[in-house]
């Protein structure tokens, strides 16, 4: 079941979205590296080729990163040597499938609203974007373009283990950084796990400064409740019967009052993709989903993260009528009595003032004694 649930989750499209314009006027030239997992001697080195496309874990492999430097504010020419020292680093985790190739205007808007923020305070502070992607997807270097995906039976831990130890490399690196870590989608479940194991190591507490999840959920399985079984299995279904197939299943698992549905989620949490609550202190967390007008087709309001608004939560809308959840910061906005503001615009006030806070002012997580991030309740 854990190879089922993998390929859905992670199984790559095989085109890609444009460069964004702001990579184009606002970064330098990236980086491809790779980070060497599986055992013990863990290593962080420049990829001058495609790599090889992993399939086994019981030994080393390597997981395809890319490194993306931005440009300071004052900047004009973006063509010439980086030399910033690194100040900030952005650690992003991209959600599922399609978001695993495009969303790249999200990812690099949230680096950029993180370097607005820090060279407000040092304009000789640079900032770099780190991506990697899930054990078994490549990009062809040259196009971008996925090599062919074959999925393995990972379980939720894999892949947390797996974006931990990369950014434990990255803080390696970069020894005088702190880190920021941002996820959009499947990826804000792991952008919060990854910030909480960081913050429970006395080496990294210090340098993990905050962590930003939007359009996510608490866990995976929750959402199995929640969408239809047949889109759920759609990977297995063969397309010369995919409409009789998936009406027979509906029909069954309405029939029978969700049984379909009970026993995926069953199957999946028994596969290792229950729902664990990150144990993070809530003003170390902001979190965001849309309003339920822009209607969500991957995070089903009942299972979202934000259900209703606070200080660090929020709830955003855009122009579109329609989904929204694939817009970037700049598209989408929070509506108050006083202004519309976009979530862009929120994000780079709010790491200003996180940034201008004493990060040993808010200790890591030992215990239980502190707050707990937790999905909000329903309105």
């Amino acid at each position: 079941m854990s190879k089922i649930v993998t390929n859905y989750l992670i199984s790559p499209r095989s085109t890609k979205d444009d460069l964004p314009q702001l990579q184009k006027t606002h970064c330098h030239a990236h980086t491809w590296i790779g980070a060497s997992l599986g055992q013990s001697d863990h290593q962080l080195n420049i990829l001058t080729a495609t790599p090889a496309v992993p399939t086994l874990r019981s030994s080393r492999y390597q997981l395809q990163g890319m490194l993306l430097p931005l440009a300071s504010s004052h900047r004009a020419d973006i063509n010439g040597p980086f030399t910033q020292p690194v100040k900030l680093v952005v650690f992003f985790v991209a959600g599922s499938n399609a978001h695993l190739l495009s969303c790249r205007q999200r990812s690099v808007e949230c680096a950029y609203a993180a370097r607005c923020a820090l060279q407000s305070r040092d304009s000789q502070a640079g900032v770099v974007l780190v991506r990697f992607n899930p054990f078994g997807v490549v990009n062809d270097q040259v196009t971008g373009l996925p090599l062919p995906y074959s999925p393995s039976a990972l379980t939720q831990n894999d892949l947390t283990q797996d974006y931990v130890d990369c950014a434990r490399l990255i803080l390696q690196r970069y020894s005088g950084a702190q880190m920021i870590v941002m996820g959009h989608s499947l990826g804000g479940v792991f952008a919060r796990q990854v910030f909480s194991c960081l913050r429970a190591d006395d080496e990294y507490a210090s340098r993990l400064r905050f962590v930003y999840s939007a359009m996510s959920l608490p866990g995976i399985a929750d959402a199995f409740m929640y969408y239809q079984p047949a889109t759920m299995l759609k990977n297995l279904i063969p397309d010369r019967c995919r409409t009789f197939v998936n009406w027979c299943i509906n029909s069954i698992n309405y029939i029978g009052f969700n049984c379909i549905q009970r026993a995926l989620k069953h199957a999946v949490e028994r596969s290792g993709w229950k729902t664990v609550v990150e144990q993070i202190n809530t003003r170390l967390i902001a979190q965001s989903n849309l309003v339920k007008k822009n209607i969500d087709r991957m995070i089903p309001d009942a299972v979202a993260s934000v259900q209703r608004e606070g200080a660090l939560n929020w709830l955003l809308n855009s122009e579109h009528s329609a989904d929204a959840h694939d817009l970037p910061p700049s598209e989408l906005y929070h509506s108050s009595a006083q202004d519309n503001i976009s979530e862009l615009e929120k994000l780079i006030e709010l790491l200003k003032r996180v940034l201008s806070i004493d990060h040993n002012a808010v200790p890591p997580i030992h215990g239980h004694s502190d707050q707990l991030s937790q999905p909000s309740e329903a309105s």
